[in-house]
């Protein structure tokens, strides 16, 4: 048996004894996730940050990772089972709604500093160990980075592993709401708005854009492309190529330039502070 599945025992040993309310049932797992699995992680202060900066320190990321699982997650003070509504950017982010939805082993990553380097993968369907799963996600956010034009100061970091928190608590920070600016053809006025988010059962994101009395429009993210429908004309479709900055409380800040298919054009600023400002021109 893998040392994270002992962490997983560990945990639901604790919280039988610490927390009597709890009616989570205490099943063993040999493999895949089970119910208890999918909703609660195990996290303790002092979390280290494992960070890869390349392909070539990838693989001491990996090992890194999984040793704090597997040795020191164990004996952690103030080791804690976590509900899922307790780690916010795994409950509201799109990664995270991924990352969730693998079968064990699976691991989580992003961009590191989250500030600057846009990049976030799960492991992919079918690893067949935790290492192999790390790997594979470390690779996939060093593409993205890459395919970006992250900086090269860029790494990635690892978040979770299968039913552990790697990253510190702070990392997992998710606004779902953050300030946005519409501005039409034309005018060149900014409309500000909220944008609030929420995963979609393919991967994507759906967004709803807010002003103070109503809702001006939906928006529809995956990967790299998005569509916008405003509220005053839902029969036209505005397509777009997304411009991303990095993670701002867990939102990627972007730019996305749209343009109907009549040739008009939108451009839409999410999440941008006035540090994004020369960036979103």
């Amino acid at each position: 048996m893998s040392g994270i599945i002992q962490v997983a025992g560990f945990i639901l040993a604790v919280g039988a004894l610490t927390s009597c309310a709890s009616n989570v049932p205490q099943e063993t797992r040999l493999s895949g996730p089970s119910t208890t699995d999918l909703t609660h992680m195990a996290g303790a202060p002092g979390a280290p940050s494992v960070i890869a900066g390349n392909n070539t320190t990838a693989p001491e990321a990996v090992r890194s990772a999984v040793r704090y699982v597997t040795t020191r997650l164990p004996e952690a003070r103030g080791l804690r089972r976590l509900q899922i509504s307790e780690i916010p950017y795994l409950r509201r982010s799109p990664e995270g709604a991924e990352f969730l939805s693998r079968a064990f082993p699976r691991a989580l990553v992003r961009g590191a500093p989250s500030e600057n380097c846009p990049a976030a993968a799960s492991s992919p369907i079918g690893a067949k160990t935790i290492e192999s799963a790390t790997a594979q996600a470390l690779a996939t956010c060093q593409s993205q980075l890459e395919a970006r034009g992250a900086d090269s100061s860029c790494g990635c970091q690892v978040m979770a592993l299968d039913n552990a928190l790697i990253a510190p608590r702070e990392a997992f920070v998710f606004a779902p709401g953050v300030t946005t600016f519409l501005i039409r053809d034309g005018s060149g006025a900014a409309e500000r708005l909220i944008a609030e988010s929420e995963p979609t059962q393919n991967g994507g994101e759906s967004v709803l854009l807010r002003s103070a009395a109503s809702v001006i429009g939906t928006l529809e993210l995956d990967g790299e492309s998005a569509e916008l429908k405003l509220a005053s004309d839902p029969d036209i479709v505005w397509r777009g190529k997304r411009r991303l900055f990095g993670y701002r409380r867990g939102r990627l800040s972007e730019r996305i330039s749209f343009r109907s298919e009549g040739g008009q054009s939108i451009r839409l600023l999410i999440g941008v502070e006035n540090r994004d400002a020369v960036a979103a021109r």
